[in-house]
């Protein structure tokens, strides 16, 4: 049996950035664009915090790209000292191709996050995505490596109906 202390783990934190690569994967669109992603999250008050997402992918110089940054705010709810569900409404910026056609929309986000341990978060969450043009639902699910306290390395995928995108990148807590 394992030591109770390997088994408790705080809650997630939501005072946060990370930076990472990743590669889209649209069907019908070849070769794969491969970009980065990074994403902030402060919190304030007991339970509240804003968030900022941004990623770009392309084909190195071609006309094939997307661009996409998120500003919101959120409220998490500690289900148990271990895990938290949360929500987030977020203005949604897009940039297509590289066009002056930017767009711009919403989207809501519901999720759980938990530490399973001191070293391992896991993570689930719904993205329901809206402008002009584009009206998404995804699925993000991710985990990460707690190295320490204030930092760790994550791997996410994020899956629409014709897409996916998986990342990998280092977190830093504060």
């Amino acid at each position: 049996m394992l030591p109770s202390k390997l088994l408790m783990a705080d809650t997630p934190n939501f005072d946060f950035f990370e930076y990472g690569y990743t590669r889209a994967n649209f069907d019908g669109i070849s070769p794969t664009l491969n970009g980065v992603d990074w994403s902030a999250s402060f919190t304030f008050g007991d339970n509240f915090f804003v968030a900022t997402d941004y990623f770009k992918v392309d084909t190195n110089g071609s006309a094939d790209k997307l661009e996409i940054r998120t500003y919101g705010v959120g409220y998490q709810y500690a289900l148990s000292n271990s895990t938290a569900l949360y929500s987030e409404i977020a203005g949604t910026f897009i940039d297509p191709n590289g066009s002056d056609n930017h767009e711009k929309g919403f989207e809501f986000t519901g999720g759980i996050r938990s530490n399973i341990n001191h070293n391992f978060e896991l993570k689930a969450a719904i993205k329901i995505f809206n402008t002009k043009t584009y009206d998404m639902t995804t699925l993000d699910v991710g985990v990460a490596y707690n190295i320490s306290a204030s930092f760790a390395i994550y791997s996410d995928l994020n899956i629409k109906s014709k897409s996916t995108r998986p990342s990998i990148g280092a977190r830093y807590s504060f």
